[in-house]
């Protein structure tokens, strides 16, 4: 099945430099350069972070701002389908790859993370290295990170039919690249084999995808490996079977999932759905943002291709979500076009939260039009850095045809750290209490524990009155929900100003049990700042 392409693809970065660079991340090129690689003494790997833990439940993603709005029914992660988001941004290393980022506050971003659980940073060099700053970005928000391994063409064909005629080779290969993923901090691997391979070699292939997944297995029982829907495995040819069959099923059981390719149609995802059995959300089917091949045509009517998938109960792989930038209009900014696209697929996302204390982010996004701290400009000048990104909030809400009806975004003509922060606005002009969650989170309590919440906020417009408060929803050990309001500390209290950044302090004794939800409340103003969020615990003083 074919369609139009919503746009071109520009042309793919061709730079290449020394992988091991200090400064510049980079892909290894060939399989030469793996076999010989040896980890360096120094590299950029000694500033990737480790994967923080997010919550083990995990709720509906909110389509709409609501007021009132409760969190819906926590569902365990293991039991939902998932949502892999395939980078693929006009070949990969672009600004990116510079461990220091750039100037270019324009480059593509991303931040809607608590309803990704797989980020897979892709290039079509051999192995894809994600860069520092992706890495970091996905950790800091608790998400998994994939490189991937790809063989294409005449010279992939080449390749696999020099590496498969040797199991020592294949041996000594697998423990190279679970090194390399040890080394630069990530958590393993899409395989894409999309060349055809020997029919007398498949069975070397097969040992190829079961010695990496041990390999990997071996450091970490978290890494993954996922097979993409390439070659037949009874014919070796490249094959795209866009369902799980016969033609693939060895490389799916020997792998921790598939990826599979964006031409199937409803009957591919019910045989797909029936062969997998137990395994069913193992199965990321394929989501082509560009159109090729895919139902509904890609671009902003991915949600056509995305609800069929879930009516299946089957996990998604969104492949290159950067069409929002490469492909954007004068009229439309990549950030209008970004709100529009994840708008739309929102309803299909499951999103989670923090789960450790302390918590604190100040929800930047990465880049800015100046550098903040502490509520004042520290550097003057755009910038672009996914090592800054911050912890961000489950929902980023309200758009429709392009235009803003939102409750929750962000803003960049002002921050409290970094070089975002958020802007709050009332969804209607009632007087009336405007609320919001924040964060689903699973911040566990005992009858000793304090909780203090710490936030900078300040008002949009001078001439802008009301209040602003924190709540936090509870769930007791018995499973019973209770919800909060915070009042303001009166030792801390100060009245909200548009000229500076006002610290409100909240503090709360929530019980036995655990805090599940945050958000806030605010009355009259019609748009507040929140430049920071802080949550500490302290042993309560009776």
């Amino acid at each position: 099945m074919s369609c139009i392409a919503p746009c071109e693809r520009p042309k793919k970065n061709q730079e290449l430099a020394d992988p091991n660079d200090l400064t510049t991340c980079y892909p290894i090129e060939n399989i030469d350069m793996v076999l010989e690689w040896e980890p360096p003494r120094m590299s950029w790997a000694s500033k990737v972070i480790p994967r923080v833990k997010r919550t083990k439940h995990v709720y509906k993603g909110y389509t709409r701002c609501e007021q009132d709005a409760n969190p819906g029914v926590a569902v365990s992660r293991r039991n939902v389908p998932k949502t892999l988001f395939c980078h693929d941004m006009r070949g990969g290393y672009l600004d990116d790859r510079l461990v220091e980022g750039s100037d270019d506050n324009s480059a593509f971003n991303f931040f809607r993370w608590s309803g990704i659980d797989i980020f897979v940073y892709f290039s079509h060099k051999f192995l894809t290295i994600p860069p520092v700053t992706w890495i970091n970005a996905a950790h800091r928000n608790g998400v998994t990170v994939l490189g991937t391994i790809i063989t294409e063409g005449q010279e992939g064909e080449e390749l696999c039919s020099n590496l498969l005629h040797d199991q020592e080779k294949v041996q000594r290969l697998c423990d190279k690249l679970a090194t390399v993923c040890q080394h630069y901090g990530f958590s393993g691997y899409l395989l894409n084999i999309e060349n055809k391979i020997a029919k007398k070699q498949l069975k070397n292939l097969l040992f190829f995808v079961r010695e990496l997944r041990a390999q990997l297995k071996r450091i970490s029982h978290e890494n993954l490996l996922l097979w993409y829907d390439s070659v037949d495995e009874t014919t070796g040819k490249l094959d795209w079977q866009n369902k799980l069959n016969k033609q693939n099923w060895s490389f799916f059981d020997s792998c921790d999932g598939i990826f599979l390719n964006y031409g199937w149609n409803d009957e591919c995802l019910q045989i797909s759905f029936t062969n997998a059995g137990e395994r069913h959300l193992d199965v990321f089917v394929g989501i082509d943002v560009f159109g090729r091949g895919c139902i509904g045509g890609g671009g902003f009517n991915c949600k056509e291709a995305m609800s069929l998938i879930r009516r299946y109960n089957l996990s998604a792989a969104i492949f290159a979500p950067g069409w929002v930038h490469e492909c954007q209009e004068e009229e439309h900014t990549f950030l209008q076009r970004d709100y529009q696209f994840w708008a739309n697929l929102y309803e299909y996302l499951y999103v989670s939260g923090p789960s450790q204390l302390p918590f604190d982010t100040s929800f930047c996004i990465g880049a800015g039009l100046n550098f903040y701290q502490k509520g004042k400009i520290s550097k003057k000048g755009h910038w672009h850095n996914l090592n800054k990104q911050d912890f961000q909030v489950c929902d980023l809400l309200g758009w429709a045809d392009f235009e803003e009806h939102s409750c929750i975004s962000f803003y960049e003509n002002d921050a409290y750290s970094g070089g975002t922060c958020l802007i709050l606005k009332k969804s209607n002009q009632s007087d009336k209490y405007h609320e919001h969650r924040l964060f689903v989170s699973e911040f566990r309590t005992t009858e000793y524990d304090y909780l203090i919440l710490k936030s900078s906020v300040k008002l949009l417009k001078e001439e802008s009155k009301g209040e602003f408060e924190l709540y936090i929803r509870t769930q007791s050990e018995e499973g019973v929900q209770s919800k909060h309001y915070l009042k303001p500390d009166k030792d801390h209290f100060h009245k909200l100003s548009h000229k500076r950044w006002v610290n409100r302090i909240f503090s709360t004794d929530p019980g036995i049990g655990m805090v599940i939800e945050i958000g806030y409340r605010m009355s009259k103003v019609d748009a507040i700042l929140l430049g920071r969020l802080s949550i500490i615990k302290e042993p309560l003083t009776l």
